[in-house]
This record gives C-alpha cells, structure tokens and sequence, in this order.
C-alpha cells in the first residue's frame, strides 16, 4: 500500500513479506539460501562425489602399479649391470680362478687379475628377514647388497647363477648364465620380473 502527504513529501512503499512483517524499501532482506536449496547444493554434490570415487581410486591404483613396474625394472636393471661389468674382466687363467658357481647356482665367484686377493663374489642369499637379495664382496671385505637399495624399492631379489649351461663348477668357456628375479608382493597388484642374461668373459676369446 501506498501512503502520501502532500508535495515534497517522501513517498514509501510497503510491501507486506507475511502477516505481521512489513518490509519496507520495494526489496526482501537477504536470508541466504533456503532449506530446499541447500538440500539440493547437498544433494548434487553426494553425487558428484560417487561418481567420482570410482575414477580417483582406478587413478591412484594405476599410479601404483606403474610406480611397482617402475621400481622392480630398476632394481633388475641394476643389479644384472653390476654384476655384468665386473664379469666380463674376469680372468681365464689359471684355470681355478675362472668363473666359478657353486654346487646350488646360489653363488658366483671370478677373479679382476691373477691376485688370488683380488676375487669377487656375488650370492643369492637371506637379508636376515626370510627374503632373498644378491649380495656382493670383493676379497676380504663384507658382503653389501646390491643394488644397495634394493630392499627399500622391492620384497625379493632371486635367482641362481651357472656355466657354460651346466649348474656348477668352473666355467671353461667364459660363458656365466644369470637368472634373477625381482618383485614386489603389496599392493593391489603384486609386480615382478624375470630377466636371463649370458654374460661372456672377454679373456676367453
């Protein structure tokens, strides 16, 4: 309704919001959203939600596996370098101090130089918890895993060593087998890798 009186008089509108509540100005006041309106700002983002949750938890899940791979690659390229460098110096005479595996294929000894001091060795073996890792010593010294931080990237370094095809002793050809495998066992999709590698002396041509 509408009340004036007289020129110059200033002239207000009232609007009546609900009995007994007159707003005054020609505006409603500012209440924020709504009851119905925040139901439905909840309701759109409960859904947003679940059809979200699906695709983070596929992402992350691939981020780890590729991480996994990624990792368990590493420790085999690395530990198949080590050994492979040093192997192709080994000596071929005399004949004792030629590529030698043991018994098992669990461990390979060679010789850099004709200095029976001078010997290296690499093992399969027991980190002290169950799980097997390669380990390496160079004459007297102990032995260190390699590579050094294996047991932090995988669970299991394995594999076994031969010669010239055969299992064990010393090789007369030059010719050292390698089979290692490497893995990871958590996770939601355990890795692990296989590589075989022939390794030949260069002192035996």
């Amino acid at each position: 309704m509408k009340s004036g009186h007289g020129i110059g008089e200033i002239e207000c509108t009232v609007f009546a919001d609900r009995p007994g509540n007159a707003v005054e100005g020609g505006c409603r006041p500012d209440s924020g959203m709504t009851m119905m309106e925040l139901i439905v700002c909840i309701t759109i983002l409960g859904i947003m939600a679940m059809t979200s949750t699906p695709l983070v938890v596929d992402l992350l899940s691939s981020l780890w596996t590729a991480q996994g791979k990624a990792e368990v690659n590493q420790v085999a390229r690395e530990s198949l370098a080590a050994l492979s460098d040093e192997l192709r110096e080994a000596v071929a005479s005399p004949a004792t101090m030629r590529p030698w595996v043991s018994q098992d294929g669990s461990a390979l000894r060679f010789y850099r130089s004709s200095d029976p001091a001078d010997s290296i060795r690499y093992l399969f073996a027991s980190n002290g918890g169950g799980d097997q890792f390669m380990f390496r010593s160079a004459g007297a010294s102990g032995m260190t895993m390699i590579p050094p931080f294996a047991d932090r990237e995988v669970d299991f370094v394995s594999g076994s060593f031969s010669v010239d095809g055969s299992m064990s002793g010393f090789s007369s050809t030059g010719r050292v087998g390698i089979n290692i495998h490497v893995g990871r066992r958590l996770g939601i999709d355990p890795d692990s890798t296989v590589l075989e590698m022939d390794i030949y002396c260069r002192n035996f041509r």
